[in-house]
């Protein structure tokens, strides 16, 4: 049990469960003691924000941590180090969804690589390429996506 830290807040009540995986995940002792730290800082953050585990996601545990690295000035806080973590452990617990896979393009910019349903890329190899209509990005000899 992580009796020696204290856990306010909407993640409080997977203060003990953290602890556990962390160690069946092969955490050493002392890492998991400040992993559950940064936890439980970030759990009291959220509760200040009236938020709830409900508005957990990845964009959030960012905000934090550049929050974190800003009032300590470091660019690497516990919450950078430690977060990415128990963020694993929210997934696995099935309280946080994982974050879509990212690409960058050519300029360096993130692109998901996730579509939510139904959504279309016209690059992408699809019913109107098979058929013989040329995507706009075809049309114009996109370089990176081969003879059209």
């Amino acid at each position: 049990m992580a009796d020696s830290v204290r856990c306010t807040g909407p993640l409080a009540v997977h203060i003990d469960a953290l602890h556990d995986w962390l160690g069946h995940s092969g955490c050493s002792p002392g890492r998991s003691v400040r992993c559950e730290h940064a936890f439980a800082r970030f759990s009291s953050w959220i509760a200040r924000r009236h938020l709830e585990l409900a508005d957990l996601d990845g964009d959030l545990i960012d905000e934090y941590v550049g929050q974190e690295q800003e009032r300590i000035g470091s660019k690497t806080p516990a919450a950078f180090q430690y977060l990415p973590i128990a963020s694993r452990y929210l997934v696995a617990a099935g309280v946080m969804r994982p974050a879509a896979p990212v690409s960058r393009n050519r300029g360096g910019a993130p692109r998901l690589l996730a579509r939510s349903p139904g959504e279309h890329d016209p690059g992408d190899g699809d019913l109107a390429a098979v058929a013989g209509i040329r995507s706009r990005h075809r049309e114009v000899g996109r370089r990176d996506r081969g003879p059209g």
